[in-house]
């Protein structure tokens, strides 16, 4: 059968009652019209329910698989879970203009969905009660399968870090999650080994995202390697001062990733350096590069011997 015949015949054989179709089909005299007709004169069916909706657009162009420009679930779930594809698609009117990006777009819009999340089981609040209810029945209708409680999906953008120094060593990651001050308060005081097989399965699951999202959309100035060797690097005598200070404190306290934050503000400060020289100091000697992830929670994610001894420059 021909497109709009067929399309016709479609929603008598599955009972069609709602029908969402792209804006071009919604046109005046378009294929719906059109169907809509064959349904009710030909089929003796009383056309669905529509819902047009926008186009969506992967990185402001127009998807066109002929084109080689689309983006398919299956690519989606490499990257994401189910639920946080259906919150993208219920997220705003389907009338208004969507566009997708995966690169880092996409580490964004992956914060919004984890905070809505926790805003449903009450460990986030919402910014009034209006957008709490809103964004509860939202999630609610992005869910695959109803959920009693929380997932356990430890933040995206910091796994980005965490796999890249840690790997997929799952008790590895959960050990700088822990260090990190990155995991809900219920479950910080577990082992790894005290996990249920629920939670592991959810933060392997998200661990294999994070890594699909590095090797496949990350822009190069997100990825890094710790260097084994100090690399060749020249820093200005403020900056020496400043790494040594660092190291100093470091071996003597054991710090959060907050305080240690601000120590190292207190510290540049004292040196008279700006930020972003003293930042750039670290990931020289560190990754071999100007810039990384931030500064505080990256350095605590490692080895503190290592870190103390490169911030030394010893090693």
């Amino acid at each position: 059968m021909t497109w709009r015949v067929e399309w016709a015949a479609r929603w008598k054989i599955f009972s069609i009652t709602c029908e969402p179709f792209g804006k071009d089909h919604a046109a005046s005299g378009g294929s719906y019209d059109v169907s809509s007709i064959i349904s009710q004169e030909i089929f003796d069916y009383r056309a669905p329910y529509p819902v047009p909706y926008e186009w969506i657009t992967l990185k402001g162009e127009a998807m066109s698989k002929s084109k080689g420009v689309f983006f398919t679930p299956t690519q989606w779930l490499e990257i994401g879970p189910p639920e946080s594809l259906n919150y993208f698609l219920f997220i705003s009117k389907p009338m208004k203009h969507k566009d997708f990006n995966p690169e880092m777009p996409f580490l964004d819009f992956i914060d919004q969905f984890d905070r809505v999340e926790k805003i449903y089981f009450g460990k986030e609040q919402a910014a009034s009660g209006k957008e709490e209810k809103k964004l509860k029945k939202i999630y609610e209708m992005s869910q695959i399968k109803e959920r009693e409680e929380l997932p356990f999906r430890p933040s995206y953008r910091f796994l980005t870090v965490l796999y890249q120094i840690a790997g997929d060593n799952i008790e590895d990651v959960y050990h700088i999650l822990k260090i990190n001050s990155q995991l809900d308060p219920e479950i910080a005081d577990k082992a790894f080994k005290n996990l249920n097989a629920s939670q592991k399965n959810q933060l392997k699951k998200r661990v294999q995202q994070v890594q699909n999202w590095l090797e496949k959309y990350a822009p190069p100035f997100v990825k890094f390697r710790v260097q084994e060797k100090l690399p060749s690097v020249t820093l200005s005598p403020e900056q020496e001062a400043f790494l040594n200070d660092m190291a100093n404190l470091l071996e003597n306290d054991d710090l959060k990733p907050k305080e240690l934050h601000d120590e190292m503000y207190n510290i540049l400060r004292k040196h008279d350096l700006k930020a972003n020289k003293a930042f750039q100091a670290i990931y020289k000697i560190v990754i071999g590069k100007k810039m990384g992830p931030r500064a505080a929670s990256f350095l605590l994610s490692l080895d503190k011997d290592f870190v103390i001894k490169r911030l030394r420059r010893e090693a």
